[in-house]
Order: structure tokens, then C-alpha cells, then sequence
């Protein structure tokens, strides 16, 4: 029997967006509700609380469809108006137009409590509903989604060589001479949400230390080629679960760059 693990998640639209959604796949947009401002707030818009989808919203898809699509991921722009109903859908994102429109279909039929004002009062709201689908037999986590979209690797921090010893507080620069960390469990704090946003290879590096009993601390971003991802990566890495570093067999402390490189759309592992 396979079973599969859809995703779904409400996420504010990136001001990088714009021209994909000028090219977008759109479903019949839905006849104007009587009563609707004309204004439409974004996630750029302050003081406006976003709106939340209501209840399940999975994509329809016959296990011949799953068995063929192991892996999707797909971005539906939308504007959900002052009722809580979806208006002028379009596909931004998509690793597969199968799945891309049973997601759109679902986005259709989604039904939200609307965004509303720092007083209280519903507006309409541009945002994008995000999918992803993992189906490998009856063998499905969520951690799946995770691996496919990017990779992780510990790298020396900047100013690092090889005879560097520890700081005054015992801290190794990693190095040849360190057993590097590892990651035991990522925990996703927003970065695979937002990260979902861009089809084409990124990547971002962050320095991190970890401890000689694996605890994560003083993140510093060095680099992040997408800016909206720093936030979302630096709590991810702070709260993940990690195997600490090792000299000779004994745990110590050690300071390394973790480079996180985001794979796309793509298939898992490639």
C-alpha cells in the first residue's frame, strides 16, 4: 500500500515574484464579491494580520499519478478576498504540471479566514499556497521533503589553518585536525517555506558554533545569496539537533561554516 505526505503551507509572496507571475499558469478567476475594497495588502503591508487556510487542502492525485511524480513541489500565487475565498490563481512554481495542477485545483477549492486590519477589519491578501508531496512506498517522513530540497556540509571558517588551536574559551576552529559536526535532525524553523520560492540552485553560509555536547550557539551570517532566507536559516541551524565535533576520539567544542546549498526543484539527491 503507498501512502504519501502532502504539505501545505500559506507564504508570503517575495517581491522577486512579480515576473513569474506575469508568465503563470491562471485558473479561471472567480466573479467579483460584492462589497470588496479594492485595496489588497501583500506581506510587505505592517500591521496587517495574514490569512490562515482552514482545515485539510491536499492535491488530488490516483496512485498511477503518485507512483510517477515521487517527489513535488509547487507555488500557487493567489489573492484571498474578504470572504476567505481564493481569487486570480496562478502557478508560479512547479517541478512537475501534473501535480502543478491538482495543486491548483486544491487552491481552488481552499477556503481561509481572511487577512485582516490592525483594527479588526478584513482585506484582501496576496499570497502564495506551497506544496510539497513526498510518496515512497509506506516508508514517508516529513524530514524526506527536507533532504530532497538542499544539502548541508561544515566547512572551516574564514581565517582558519591548519595548526589553528582553540580560543580562550576552548573553541576549535574546524580543521583538518577536527572531526567536523553533523547534523542529527534539522529542524525547520521557516527556511524549506520560504526556500520553496526559488526553482534554481542558491546557496547561504553561516557561521556556527557547536558545542562539545552538540549545542548550537553565536550564528553569524557570512553569506546568503537570497536575503529572505538568513532569518529563516539562522533559526532553523539554532534549533537543529547536531553530533558535536571530535579530536582523537574526544568531543570538543569547534566553530565552523555550515554552507547550505539548496538544491531546486529537482529530483531527491540530484
Amino acid at each position: 500500500m503507498q501512502r504519501s505526505l502532502f504539505i501545505c503551507l500559506l507564504l508570503a509572496v517575495g517581491a522577486g515574484s512579480s515576473s513569474a507571475q506575469n508568465s503563470a499558469t491562471s485558473a479561471s478567476p472567480s466573479a467579483p464579491v460584492a462589497g470588496q475594497t479594492d485595496l489588497v495588502a501583500d506581506p510587505s503591508s505592517k500591521g496587517v494580520l495574514p490569512p490562515v487556510v482552514q482545515g485539510s487542502n491536499h492535491p488530488e492525485l490516483t496512485g498511477e499519478q503518485m507512483r510517477h511524480i515521487p517527489y513535488g513541489v509547487c507555488g500557487i500565487s493567489l489573492i484571498v478576498d474578504v470572504r476567505g475565498m481564493p481569487q486570480d490563481l496562478k502557478i508560479v512554481r512547479s517541478n512537475n504540471p501534473v501535480f502543478a495542477n491538482a495543486c491548483l485545483l486544491a487552491s481552488a477549492k481552499a477556503r481561509f479566514k481572511p487577512a485582516k486590519t490592525g483594527d479588526g477589519q478584513p482585506i484582501a491578501y496576496r499570497s502564495t499556497l506551497t506544496y510539497g508531496m513526498t510518496a515512497r512506498g509506506d516508508d514517508v517522513e516529513t524530514s524526506s521533503q527536507t533532504k530532497a530540497l538542499f544539502h548541508t556540509s561544515f566547512r572551516a571558517p574564514p581565517g582558519a589553518t591548519t595548526s589553528s588551536g582553540p580560543d580562550a574559551d576552548g573553541v576549535y576552529p574546524l580543521s583538518i585536525a577536527v572531526d567536523a559536526p553533523r547534523i542529527l535532525r534539522f529542524e525547520d524553523k521557516g527556511f524549506v517555506e520560504v526556500s520553496v520560492q526559488y526553482p534554481d540552485h542558491t546557496a547561504c553560509e553561516v557561521l556556527l558554533t557547536i558545542s562539545a555536547k552538540g549545542k548550537p550557539s553565536d550564528p553569524k551570517v557570512i553569506d546568503c545569496e537570497r536575503p529572505l532566507l538568513e532569518k529563516p536559516i539562522v533559526e532553523s541551524l539554532i534549533n537543529s539537533q547536531y553530533k558535536p565535533g571530535e579530536i582523537n576520539g574526544k568531543r570538543v567544542a569547534v566553530r565552523a561554516a555550515v554552507h547550505i546549498e539548496l538544491t531546486g526543484f529537482g529530483e531527491p539527491g540530484k
